[in-house]
């Protein structure tokens, strides 16, 4: 087992660390602060955690979220009319797999020995490198799916064959008729159906009307409208432009958001670098010849459901049987989850050359 002694032998105080116990403590301290990184790294698990809507279920075979596809149709009477006894359906569940992520913390026999006097700054240094991976891992999942050509469908392991969360361009695909969506066909229940326009618009004016139109059409009914549009640098650039050419000031950022932002009527515009050209099936929004893309998004109905018992759990510090080294591994268990498609959309197929 390796330690770290302080202190020349023969002084009057010396002290000495079992490097496993220092690397265990620190790792399990830093699930809270490694789940907060995550959040404060993208935006839309920003929102989520923000409104409450990360939520924990105790294990199952799969993640169950409560749907309701129609209200009651409530009537007017008068004196003794026969009140309506129709029973009302309207209530069903929506079924997404569990999805598996894990990291690992490896330490070299080599790596404790030469730092034994430096311990807190390796410890440091393998907790940043876990964080950085998951902070780069999860969005690159969300926004990019299986990558250039199948944005619509989960990240597969290259190394195991795994699938990775549910993307964004499963969720609000670029054609909302397609693909089996929480074990239910919108093809057939139209009303599990999310929002989609492709861009024509050659001017900023045209542009906000585009924008405008998607966050109503996703606002109608009950719920409100999307608080969240999160869009590729590029397109992000021009939509500040085209607010500041249609009110004559500069475009003011959302308060308490922790991300470069606007607002606009209310919602927060922000961007990320892993969203894709969705049109075009491409990963790079900003390669020549690619096209923008903004999804708008309702937080009260966008989920990340989480496994109680695998919440950036981490596993003991293991020998490694081949190798003068030992690992630990950091676990998260759960995936995306939508309970009201209609209410998120996806503008797509957004000009570079949008003049005013």
């Amino acid at each position: 087992m390796a330690t770290a002694t302080y202190g020349r032998a023969g002084v009057p105080s010396t002290k000495t660390l079992n490097l496993d116990y220092v690397f265990a403590q620190s790792l399990a301290a830093s699930r809270k602060t490694m789940e907060d990184n995550i959040t404060s790294n993208n935006a839309l698990w920003h929102l989520i955690k923000k409104n409450g809507t990360y939520e924990s279920q105790d294990g199952g075979t799969n993640i169950e979220a409560p749907l309701r596809y129609a209200n009651n149709a409530p009537d007017t009477y008068s004196g003794y009319d026969t009140l309506d006894v129709t029973p009302i359906d309207g209530v069903t569940k929506a079924l997404f797999d569990w999805r598996d992520v894990s990291t690992s913390i490896i330490v070299s026999h080599k790596e404790r020995r030469e730092n034994a006097q430096r311990i807190i700054n390796l410890v440091e240094t393998k907790l940043q490198q876990a964080s950085d991976g998951m902070q780069e891992f999860i969005p690159e999942m969300l926004f990019q799916g299986n990558g250039a050509g199948a944005l619509n469908t989960p990240r597969v392991s290259a190394r195991n064959g795994s699938l990775g969360i549910t993307p964004l361009g499963q969720l609000v695909p670029l054609d909302p008729t397609t693909g089996v969506i929480g074990n239910i066909d919108p093809a057939t229940e139209t009303w599990w159906q999310s929002q989609q326009t492709a861009s024509t618009a050659t001017t900023y004016d045209a542009l906000l009307r585009e924008v405008d139109l998607l966050i109503a059409n996703a606002g109608k009914g009950t719920g409100g409208k999307p608080d969240l549009l999160i869009t590729d640098l590029t397109t992000f650039i021009t939509l500040k432009f085209a607010i500041y050419q249609r009110n004559r000031s500069d475009p003011q950022p959302v308060a308490n958001f922790p991300f470069e932002s606007v607002s606009h009527n209310g919602t927060a515009i922000t961007w990320d670098e892993k969203v894709p050209d969705l049109s075009g099936g491409g990963l790079d929004a900003t390669a020549s010849g690619a096209l923008g893309t903004m999804w708008a998004l309702n937080s009260k109905y966008f989920k990340v459901i989480y496994d109680s018992e695998t919440n950036f759990k981490m596993r003991p510090f293991m020998e490694m049987p081949l190798q003068n080294a030992k690992a630990a591994h950091i676990f998260w268990r759960g995936n995306t989850v939508m309970t009201n498609r209609r209410k998120h959309g996806v503008l797509t197929n957004i000009s570079r050359g949008i003049v005013a």
